[in-house]
């Protein structure tokens, strides 16, 4: 057998990319009340839930559909206004409720929500100043991560995200508390700054911004692989039969014999019968003489007979005789027949087979904090406080 393979391979080189991270949906609710409960519809991987009090208050019994949140960070200004953020990892997908507690009765103002795409947690940074402008700042570990964060501002005033930021959430709630909820992508890791500027110059302003990573995975490999396959099989067959033919006869042969027998008996009786007849004559003689004489004469007669008897008795005696003989006759023959029987079968094959074949590598590689832990808080940002004149 001869195989020939011709083999081109087009390999294209890996490199990381990064899966995207996406908006999924967003929900909120305020009021005056210290329990709240709000439905949210949830299709992504990853939920974001900020508490926003008018006051510095405890913020507890964060939940979704009854799985509770982790506590990222809280801030507060000159023990005034607070705003905390929480998050939960695989959300239930669907339509269920987020429910939240705070210590008492307060302005609140609460959002949620969600996004698709996330793997890991990044830094984490919190702010507080008083004036009409807040920046964040905040330095990502990763690759097209994303920045997802809250101001709450303790005026009831009209905020404006800047540049790069999305306003998912922007809102008032009583005389003292406004609040706005933001996020924003990147390409590459950096610093990065998120500010907004108020029509209020005089307010306490507090913020929290955390980093969410996108899972690395590597670029497709795409290999194309032509193979030609010439085979030439050639297949001698040398088929000898041997057939062993046994023959058994058995042959049972009933042979009755009657043969018969005729005696011929002869038996000669020969009787000899003597007869002796004495006859004993007496005759009387009466002479009637003058004289009387009286003169008795006795004649004795003896007569002898002989009568000879041959008798011939044949007996005729007639004998059948049957002899019946059984002769079994078992004949084995056995006969070896051999019949060589040659078969040459010459196949050629040629194949020709284009076979591309796309594999897609995804190999996560996580360089920064452990996958869902706490966040890394960084430098104090740097706050900029401008004073209206």
């Amino acid at each position: 057998m001869k195989k020939i393979i011709f083999l081109l391979m087009f390999l294209l080189s890996s490199v990381y990319i990064f899966a995207a991270i996406s908006h999924d949906s967003t929900s909120y609710t305020r009021g005056s009340a210290s329990s709240f409960v709000f439905s949210h519809t949830n299709a992504g991987n990853f939920m974001v839930v900020t508490i926003n009090s008018e006051n510095n208050l405890q913020h507890y019994g964060v939940s979704f559909n009854a799985k509770p949140l982790t506590q990222i960070d809280k801030v507060t200004q000159f023990n005034s206004n607070a705003t905390s953020l929480w998050y939960l990892e695989n959300p239930d997908t669907g339509t269920y409720n987020v429910t939240v507690d705070v210590q008492y009765p307060d302005n609140i103002i609460i959002t949620a929500i969600t996004y698709d795409g996330v793997d890991s947690l990044g830094n984490s940074t919190t702010g507080n100043n008083t004036g009409n402008y807040m920046s964040l700042s905040i330095t990502t570990i990763a690759d097209n991560a994303w920045l997802t964060g809250v101001y709450n501002q303790r005026e009831n005033s009209d905020l404006t995200a800047g540049t790069g930021l999305n306003t998912r959430i922007e809102d008032t709630q009583g005389s003292n508390l406004t609040a706005l909820a933001f996020d924003r992508s990147t390409t590459s890791s950096g610093t990065y700054n998120a500010y907004l500027t108020s029509d209020t110059s005089s307010s306490f302003n507090v913020g929290v911004m955390l980093e969410m990573q996108a899972a690395e995975e590597s670029t497709p490999t795409i290999t194309e692989t032509i193979t030609e396959t010439i085979t030439q099989t050639i297949t001698q067959t040398n088929t000898e039969t041997i057939t062993e033919t046994i023959t058994q006869t058995i042959t049972e042969t009933i042979t009755e014999t009657i043969t018969p027998t005729i005696t011929q008996t002869i038996t000669e009786t020969i009787t000899e019968t003597i007869t002796e007849t004495i006859t004993s004559t007496v005759t009387p003689t009466v002479t009637e003489t003058i004289t009387k004489t009286n003169t008795e004469t006795v004649t004795p007669t003896i007569t002898e007979t002989i009568t000879k008897t041959n008798t011939i008795t044949i007996t005729p005696t007639i004998t059948l005789t049957s002899t019946e003989t059984t002769t079994p006759t078992i004949t084995s023959t056995v006969t070896p027949t051999s019949t060589p029987s040659i078969t040459q079968t010459m196949t050629q094959t040629v194949t020709s087979t284009v076979t591309p074949t796309v594999t897609q590598t995804v190999t996560p590689t996580i360089t920064n904090t452990p996958h869902w832990g706490a966040p890394q808080k960084g430098i104090n940002p740097l706050w900029y406080w401008f004073i209206s004149k």
